[in-house]
Order: structure tokens, then sequence, then C-alpha cells
């Protein structure tokens, strides 16, 4: 990177500059796509390990929130899933599903995508 000695730049300084600015965006727009093949990656239903992945969180910790009945999730056969929509709706809102009354701004949720525990 160019240190330049004056705020301003002299005619002499200008083709390093640009090669500097070009190398910038070459840079930035590769973090860009990276950034897009990650969102991309994540399917509308995911797995635990997709879902951790996802929330920046470890599969333990996903496990903790899902027994503690904190994060949306579905389980259906003895499968584990979680819904992407209803991950950002959690993230994006900080809803906690509370007391089993699973509800988000106010209003009951899809059963499919949040089940509750049936005590006998």
């Amino acid at each position: 990177m160019l240190v330049m000695k004056t705020d301003k730049p002299s005619f002499e300084d200008v083709p390093k500059l640009l090669l500097d600015l070009i190398e910038k965006v070459s840079s930035l727009e590769a973090q860009i796509q990276n950034s897009d093949a990650v969102v991309s990656s994540h399917p509308e239903i995911m797995t635990i390990e997709q879902a951790a992945d996802y929330l920046g969180v470890s599969k333990q910790t996903l496990y903790n929130k899902v027994h503690k009945r904190k994060v949306p999730h579905i389980k259906k056969d003895g499968l584990l899933r979680f819904g992407k929509k209803q991950l950002k709706d959690y993230m994006e809102s900080g809803m906690v599903d509370v007391d089993g009354a699973n509800l988000i701004h106010g209003k009951p949720s899809d059963d499919y995508f949040f089940s509750r525990k049936k005590t006998p």
C-alpha cells in the first residue's frame, strides 16, 4: 500500500493508487461472492449441522437450545430439522418460545415447525 506524505496525491502516485484500488475492489468482490455462497448453501430445511453453522453456534449449543425449547425446530419421526425462515425470524426478533406457547410476533406458530413436547 502506498503511504503518502501529503494529503493530496501527486500525478506520479496515480498509477500506484489505481492498482491499489483495483486490488481492493477485487478482494471485496471475492468476499461478496464467498458470502453469497455461504448464504445459498443453507437449504430451506436444515439438519442440526447446517442450522448450527447458520446460527454460528456449536451443535451442542443448538441441542441445548432445542432441549430448553429456546429455538424453533421440527421433530418428526425422530429427525431434528430447522426451518431457515423460522431461524431467521428467531434471530431477528429475539423470539423465545416460553411455556410451550410457540408464539411468533404474538401469533400461534405453525405446529409443523414448532413441535411441543406432549406430557402424559
